[in-house]
């Protein structure tokens, strides 16, 4: 993922899937290793999910409130 798409909310990093009917749903993460501005997902995403990259930290202090 690119590491735009990850929020870092305290000790949680989160990311924004897309899902069915264009919502959106935030998901805490599991990271892995940066490299040239892409970040590894160890766990919390499948296969194929998107993931919302541009907005993402605009979408968590929106939301927040």
């Amino acid at each position: 993922s690119k590491s735009e798409a990850v929020v870092r909310e305290g000790n949680i990093s989160v990311v924004w899937v897309v899902q069915r009917g264009n919502r959106i749903s935030r998901r805490p993460v599991d990271l892995g290793g940066e490299l040239d501005g892409k970040i590894e997902i160890k766990s919390g995403l499948a296969a194929g999910e998107t993931v919302v990259a541009d907005g993402a930290l605009f979408l968590s202090s929106f939301l927040k409130g």
